[in-house]
């Protein structure tokens, strides 16, 4: 991943919409791969994990990602279409996603219907905040506590648009570095988010994979 001001167009990872079941299917990729295929046809989303890292439906990582979630949270998860999330460590929990003291990869993938507000509303700087984590929030409260690493803005063929961006988030007792990519369809009437971290250190010693999983995550536009 390299930093870029400017749109690269993608054209990798673009497939035409398919039919299919519309709940979390895992799907075992071609024989020996080592990996395992995430599914959801009902949002044309899907990505890739080693077959060892343990997969979790959507009431997990919701119940995860915001355990005491505030009224207008509450509003997000119901708009919520879809999520999955993962982790990497030998004894899995939901509850490592977005953990900065996790020396193992953990993340979750999700799609969900923007509400009248942010579809007036939304940029591309304010795609910083689409994931779990409240990025200008943190940055408000401190200066220091959040730094950007990297970024990329992407187009997709179909127009699907929005920024891949790496981060330093200073969280409780540790640093999380993560990769977040979020994305908004033509319409502007949903937002996809995936999201891949853990310890800094832990990040850098797992780099490649990270990027492996983050590369695979793949919007059957139509």
């Amino acid at each position: 991943m390299t930093s870029a001001s400017s749109p690269v167009r993608r054209s990798i990872g673009l497939l035409s919409a398919a039919t299919g079941v519309t709940i979390l299917t895992l799907l075992s990729a071609c024989s020996g791969s080592g990996f395992s295929y995430v599914e959801n046809a009902e949002t044309n989303t899907y990505f890739k994990v080693p077959e060892e890292w343990e997969v979790f439906e959507q009431s997990e990582v919701m119940q995860s990602l915001f355990p005491n979630p505030s009224p207008g949270t509450i509003g997000a998860i119901e708009r919520t279409l879809w999520a999955a999330g993962f982790d990497s460590d030998e004894d899995p929990s939901a509850s490592h996603i977005l953990r900065p003291t996790s020396d193992h990869p953990a993340g979750y993938a999700s799609v969900r219907a923007l509400s009248e507000e942010e579809r007036e509303s939304i940029s591309l700087g304010g795609l910083q905040n689409a994931g779990a984590i409240p990025l200008t929030a943190l940055q408000q409260q401190s200066s220091d506590s959040v730094r950007e690493v990297e970024k990329e803005d992407i187009v997709l063929e179909g127009g699907t648009h929005g920024r891949r961006a790496v981060y330093d988030v200073r969280l409780g007792p540790g640093t999380l570095t993560f990769s977040q990519t979020a994305l908004i369809d033509p319409p502007t009437e949903n937002v996809y988010v995936f999201l891949i971290g853990c310890s800094a250190s832990c990040y850098r010693t797992n780099q490649d994979m990270i990027e492996e999983v983050v590369n695979s995550w793949t919007i059957k536009e139509s």
